[in-house]
């Protein structure tokens, strides 16, 4: 049985039963090292993480995803519209995983990156970011997921709030 169910996002096309692994993004962010955007926020942030969390999972070695639509749904139109949207399980509910405000990365203006860095593995300071102004909550877990479905979004969406959902079970 695979639960609890959230939503991930990615640039790739996956189907129903499709797994991300953990590590994926990590594997991005070193693989390119210093020419990455976010080398330097992910690299202090795991080196905070081993320093002072090192029960919590490595950002560089976990796969992510929004505990419901809503959240999913703020990352997409505040910053991965050209992003899929995908219904997953946790496929081991035993791995370890953290709960934490995504938008509480830095740079958070009026704070030291450390200071940040330490806020996002205590999960105690909100930081809201967006047009929506909330504060949106990722989860991070060694364990792979597994893709259920497809969720369509379209800017429009925000305008007249009627979902599309594509069930990926009628394929094949």
């Amino acid at each position: 049985m695979l639960i609890p169910m959230g939503f991930h996002l990615t640039h790739r096309k996956l189907q129903r039963g499709d797994v991300v692994q953990p590590g994926s993004w990590g594997g991005v962010v070193l693989d390119a090292g210093t020419t990455h955007e976010w080398f330097e926020r992910e690299t202090l942030l795991e080196a905070i993480r081993a320093k002072h969390y090192p029960t919590k999972p490595s950002r560089l070695q976990s796969a992510y995803y929004f505990p419901d639509l809503n959240h999913a749904m703020h990352y997409w139109v505040n910053f991965a519209q050209g992003d899929r949207v995908y219904a997953v399980q946790v496929a081991d509910t035993s791995a370890p995983f953290h709960h934490a405000f995504m938008t509480c990365l830095p740079p958070v203006q009026g704070r030291t990156d450390e200071e940040i860095a330490h806020h996002y593995w205590r999960k105690d300071l909100m930081v809201t970011r967006g047009k929506f102004r909330t504060a949106t909550e990722e989860i991070l877990t060694t364990s792979a997921l597994v893709v259920s479905s497809e969720f369509i979004f379209s800017p429009e969406l925000f305008e007249d709030p009627t979902a599309v959902t594509v069930d990926l079970s009628a394929r094949n």
